[in-house]
């Protein structure tokens, strides 16, 4: 259930509608590397303006603010 929610939250993330040119590799580094140090300002940075989980038939959103409360 853990390691779906951060396969979905990432392509989410690296499928979003910005027209920007990306390095997506070290974006996805960057998520990790702030991840593992527990520095949720950096994950603030890096995530997209909202988040979506889905788990079976239940479809959960949130805003950037509330998915860190």
């Amino acid at each position: 259930m853990k390691n779906s929610f951060y396969v979905l939250f990432l392509l989410s993330f690296l499928t979003s509608c910005q027209q920007q040119n990306v390095n997506r590799t070290a974006v996805v580094k960057s998520y990790y590397s702030a991840f593992d140090s527990g520095n949720f300002n950096a994950l603030k940075a890096i995530t997209n303006d909202s988040v979506t989980i889905i788990s079976g038939d239940f479809t959960t959103n949130y805003d950037k603010e509330a998915f860190y409360e």
